[in-house]
Order: C-alpha cells, then sequence, then structure tokens
C-alpha cells in the first residue's frame, strides 16, 4: 500500500518543473518500507515544430527503512509522441 503526489507546471514554452513524492508500504514490516522524493525538469526542445517531443531529467533519493541502503537516482528521458 501506498501513494504519490505528482506536481508539474509550465513556466515557459520550454521549461517545466516537477517535483514527486512517493511512499511505499511493502508487507507487514516496517523494513519494507521506502520513501521517495523526486525534482526534475522537463524540457520541449521544438514546442512548435515537434511538441509531442519532451526531454525528461530527474534527480531520485530513495530512503529505504530497512536494511537496504538509501540511493540517489539521476534520470534522463527522452519521450516522443505520435
Amino acid at each position: 500500500m501506498g501513494g504519490y503526489f505528482l506536481g508539474a507546471m509550465r513556466v515557459a514554452e520550454v521549461l517545466e518543473p516537477l517535483v514527486m513524492g512517493e511512499i511505499a508500504r511493502l508487507g507487514q514490516a516496517e523494513t519494507l518500507d521506502r520513501a521517495r522524493l523526486t525534482l526534475g525538469v522537463n524540457l520541449v526542445p521544438y514546442p512548435v515544430e515537434s511538441p509531442s517531443m519532451m526531454i525528461h531529467t530527474s534527480y531520485a533519493y530513495t530512503v529505504n527503512q530497512g536494511v537496504d541502503a538509501d540511493d540517489n537516482r539521476f534520470i534522463i528521458q527522452l519521450a516522443v509522441g505520435f
């Protein structure tokens, strides 16, 4: 059981900052629980020529309650809709 929130707002034609938080309860033991905070930016490099193309960059920090170490992730994705 868990949940998440995601907030993003296009502040310029090519720029959309975002923030996301997640909490997961993965079993009866608290040692399986984890929480993640993600900060990122979506870039639309060609808003007129290709408005469905987006470059997503983000940094995520995960806090694990159990024996797993906390982890950091840097993600870059290219998405194209057609």
